[in-house]
């Protein structure tokens, strides 16, 4: 039985603003990112911020998020057509007036597109409509995206009963609050679409349902502060939450140093219909070996070499920091400094 699916047009939304506007970027000059790359916006709030001097320490920006935002194409039955991705900035900057500079980083594993960039926080709302492109390799050809809803089943794409290739596949949210936090995308390539694009074979996709995989993932240990994604063949991406709010992609992701009280490490991977296999490994603490004795987690790596950024950092002390450089090579590095 075909799944049952939902093809809408969304309606143009105009910018929302509660005690903030987005200036820059928006959807006449829109950033362009590759997956990882940071972020600058430039923000007013109506209420002024005092940002910490120097370097910020975690937990400044509790409650405060950047988020993307986009609507796919279609939604398997009882998913949600419009993904969302909550960050935690990572510095904010005065840039005079009321005007601030805020920094976050696109998640490493989000698919290519133009999303809607949002702003919130205490008392503050704020979006752009179509003022980020996260740029890569899917960008030349025409594609499908189909939402899944939380469960282990994966689907398949149809039109005129030839079966469409999966090309990439990812999570439907990430971030405290997101929609769909629990779903995933699944990317479809259409061939034959040419400059029409989607619209032509639109009425003419049929989604079928593809039944849950049995798997046996599991998070392995390493001694050199590295965790791996092992027993899982299948998976094609694999994206990995450690703690509340950092996230990076790859089979391979390195702790550097170890946290002091530990961190839950839940890593998710997908095949190439959505279906999910999880594996969660708690990682205990120990004295780290950074000067000055900073914890925090750096980057990760995957089959192309140093690939993600990790986008939330831990201390052992408030009163110790952790200042970052996430240029193109997406990496951050870090200092840690003497109290």
């Amino acid at each position: 039985m075909a799944a049952a699916l939902m093809l809408l047009v969304p309606p143009a939304e105009a910018a929302r603003e509660r005690g903030a506007r987005i200036d820059s970027p928006d959807a006449l000059d829109p950033l362009r990112v590759e997956p990882g790359e940071r972020m600058d916006l430039w923000v007013r709030l109506r209420q002024p911020l005092t940002p910490p001097p120097g370097v910020q320490q975690i937990g400044v920006w509790d409650g405060w998020f950047v988020g993307l935002r986009r609507t796919v194409d279609l939604a398997v039955q009882g998913a949600e057509r419009t993904v969302e991705y909550r960050l935690r900035p990572l510095r904010v900057r005065p840039a005079g007036g009321d005007r601030y500079r805020m920094t976050a980083v696109a998640p490493p594993w989000v698919l290519a597109g133009t999303y809607d960039l949002l702003l919130g926080g205490p008392g503050v709302e704020a979006s752009s409509p179509g003022a980020l492109v996260i740029a890569g390799g899917e960008e030349d050809g025409v594609f499908l995206d189909v939402t899944l809803p939380p469960g282990p089943s994966g689907v398949s794409a149809f039109v005129d009963g030839a079966p469409l290739v999966p090309s990439a596949v990812s999570l439907a949210g990430f971030g405290s609050g997101a929609a769909g936090a629990e779903g995933r995308v699944v990317r479809f390539a259409v061939p034959g679409a040419g400059d029409a694009g989607l619209g032509p074979v639109a009425d003419r996709v049929a989604l079928r349902p593809v039944a849950g995989r049995s798997c046996h993932a599991r998070v392995a240990l390493r001694s050199d502060d590295s965790v791996a994604y092992e027993g899982d063949p299948g998976a094609v991406a694999v994206i990995w939450e450690i703690g509340d709010w950092a996230t990076a992609a790859g089979r391979e992701a390195r702790l550097t140093p170890a946290l002091d009280d530990g961190v839950t490490i839940r890593a998710t991977g997908l095949d190439g219909y959505g279906r999910p296999c999880r594996a969660e490994q708690r990682v205990p603490g120990h004295a780290p070996r950074a000067v000055g004795g900073c914890g925090c987690l750096a980057g990760a790596s995957g089959g192309d070499g140093l690939f993600v950024v990790l986008a939330r950092f831990f201390f052992l002390f408030r009163s110790e920091t952790w200042e970052y450089d996430a240029g193109r090579d997406s990496l951050l590095r870090g200092t840690c400094l003497e109290r």
